[in-house]
């Protein structure tokens, strides 16, 4: 009959135990240690002769910036330059900050207004 044939379904194999943390394994490893060691960053000091005046002030000279305001002020340039006027270089200011991608930049400054 078909019940003496039945045949119980394959069981899934069991799980490999898990080892338990508590017991010690069965080699030590080495723990890493902490030395102490002093700081590095301490201040260093060295003495330097005094006949090559270290740090004595040799002259002065503008900045690149104080170099191109002045040459705009003999040319009389008004700082927005090469901006036609200043509300134009506040636009263009706004462009660059707003957060707008390059895209709807690129798409404003082709409108024609």
């Amino acid at each position: 009959s078909d019940e003496d044939m039945a045949v119980d379904p394959p069981r899934p194999p069991s799980p490999a135990p898990v080892p338990d943390d508590s017991s010690p394994p069965s080699q030590k490893r080495p723990r890493p240690t902490v030395e102490e060691i002093e700081d590095e960053d301490a201040r260093w000091v060295q003495d330097f002769p005094a006949e090559m005046e270290a740090g004595k002030r040799r002259g002065t000279c503008d900045t690149f910036f104080e170099r191109l305001r002045a040459q705009q002020m003999d040319a009389n340039t008004p700082p927005w330059h090469p901006f036609q006027s200043e509300g134009e270089w506040d636009l263009a200011q706004w462009l660059m900050t707003s957060g707008l991608s390059q895209k709807k930049t690129d798409e404003y400054l082709k409108l024609n207004v």
